[in-house]
């Protein structure tokens, strides 16, 4: 989160069936910090706005997370940034 210290979340669905709750949200960001790439390398700070769509999953047990998985799309992002061959964001 150092590549994007200022964000906001909103949550656009929310669905809760018994101990299962799902949501899905939108993450805007401007990148103002270094982003570590896969391989370790940090990208500079872009100064690039991003909006990029997500989804989570939460399964609780006696009152805690048991279960949490989170997607968000990773192409997206990598578009907004500038990391993607023109043709490929498009």
């Amino acid at each position: 989160m150092a590549a994007f210290p200022e964000r906001t979340v909103t949550m656009d669905v929310i669905v809760e069936q018994g101990d299962t709750i799902a949501d899905e949200f939108t993450w805007v960001a401007v990148n103002s910090g270094p982003l570590v790439m896969p391989d370790g390398t940090e990208l500079p700070p872009t100064g690039k706005r991003v909006e990029v769509k997500g989804m989570e999953l939460l399964q609780m047990r006696d009152e805690k997370i048991a279960v949490h998985h989170m997607y968000w799309d990773n192409m997206a992002l990598a578009g907004q940034l500038g990391l993607l061959p023109d043709s490929a964001s498009t």
